[in-house]
């Protein structure tokens, strides 16, 4: 397997993610093939000199490459998983960027002997979509969690390390469940609690819409992951679904407990709650 600064790579799905990894990895690698089916992400992208050729059609990139990048929705890239095989040369590794893992290793399994493949998940993203808001910091300091295979060799593993250290993140080894199971909590219920705050303003009585006039940073910055991609998040919320559930029941206990605590008008025992709530995030998060 080559180094990665004479690696061929083709990044299909040039939204926000595939047009960032493009614009943050071209200084370190040989060439990058863009997919797309919107010819004017492949026209920006090439413009801003993130790509060296684009197409719409993954068949006419892929024989090129040795490192073939899936950064579309999940769903797709299951698609993807699937249409691909037979244009793959032995010794071409898959790597993909989506959100949930189990559903897509599973399916790498089944790719053609002497064909590689790892997943990938960088921890980081935007509120907004499309190639025009890519940006190529947007993996700097954050986690890039990569999730090897039966079909991840030892060099495949250091090629994909080298790449995540070049674009500025840091990587992170963990298998397909345990991700799946905590970014469910960490990433995936945000995104509902955001939706349920925006659901639950929306259903205030308000007759004027005053309420929406007085929203300030707290209520914005809290809401602001309703914002994303409604495709995107079907295909996580879908292929995650028994772990995000899990979640899902244990924050409906939490905020029960606290509605249970606010009628009792007990305020030591409110003070308490909130205060462990601010100490545990000061413990984690910096």
């Amino acid at each position: 397997m080559k180094s990665l600064s004479e690696t061929d790579f083709t990044i299909i799905g040039l939204g926000l993610m595939g047009a960032s990894l493009a614009a943050a990895l071209r200084p370190h690698c040989h060439r990058i093939w863009g997919v797309d089916q919107d010819p004017g992400a492949l026209q920006w992208c090439h413009a801003q000199g993130w790509i060296d050729c684009g197409h719409q059609r993954f068949e006419d990139a892929i024989p090129h490459s040795d490192v073939i990048v899936l950064a579309t929705p999940v769903r797709t890239i299951l698609t993807f998983l699937e249409a691909i095989p037979s244009y793959l040369m032995p010794g071409t590794l898959v790597m993909d960027l989506g959100s949930t893992k189990t559903s897509i290793c599973e399916k790498m399994e089944h790719l053609p002997l002497g064909v590689e493949a790892i997943g990938g998940h960088p921890l980081c993203g935007r509120e907004v979509s499309g190639a025009r808001n890519a940006d190529a910091s947007l993996f700097q300091d954050r986690l890039f969690v990569l999730v090897p295979t039966e079909k991840t060799s030892p060099r495949a593993l250091d090629l994909t390390i080298q790449l995540v250290k070049s674009i500025g993140a840091r990587p992170v080894i963990l298998d397909a469940a345990t991700h799946d199971r905590l970014v469910a909590t960490s990433s995936h219920l945000p995104y509902l609690v955001a939706c349920t705050l925006v659901a639950t303003a929306s259903r205030m009585s308000d007759p004027e819409n005053f309420l929406w006039h007085l929203v300030a940073s707290g209520f914005r910055d809290t809401s602001r992951l309703a914002g994303s991609d409604v495709q995107m998040m079907l295909d996580i919320l879908q292929t995650n679904r028994s772990n995000i559930l899990r979640s899902m029941k244990i924050f409906a206990q939490t905020v029960n407990e606290l509605i249970q605590i606010l009628e009792s008008e007990d305020e030591a025992q409110l003070k308490a709650w909130l205060e462990n709530a601010r100490e545990e995030r000061r413990r984690h998060i910096q």
